[in-house]
């Protein structure tokens, strides 16, 4: 609610990702789905397809505009995926324009994840 009292728009990113600490739960994302606009449907660093699979069904089921995220940590993995979109010039040509949208993408390589966590455990 604080997001849109202040003009913005919510995205909630790889939903559905269970391997992910950052994932909503489902009775969350019911909770806050008046609030909702919109819901990425491909996160190119999910390690199994079928979470993003399951975000554009409940895209589709709910109505909302979809989007995409390379969710890049290494360089090798930035443009994995993307929205290609018309121009736009506001907020509202904005949604309309990422409605019209055609997500791109592939998914990352599962070593991206091994890198990553080795980053973390090096402390880089």
């Amino acid at each position: 609610r604080r997001i849109k009292e202040q003009g913005g728009l919510v995205g909630v990113p790889h939903p559905f990702d269970r391997l992910r600490g950052s994932a909503i739960h489902a009775r969350a994302l019911e909770d806050i789905l008046p609030d909702v606009d919109i819901i990425e449907v491909f996160n190119a660093r999910s390690i199994f397809h079928r979470s993003n699979v399951k975000a554009e069904k409940f895209a589709k089921e709910h109505n909302l505009t979809t989007s995409a995220g390379s969710d890049a940590h290494t360089l090798s993995e930035i443009g994995g995926a993307y929205v290609e979109m018309p121009d736009f010039s506001s907020k509202d040509e904005f949604l309309r324009a990422l409605s019209n949208g055609r997500v791109v993408g592939n998914l990352s390589s599962r070593w991206v994840h091994l890198r990553s966590s080795w980053a973390k455990i090096r402390g880089a």
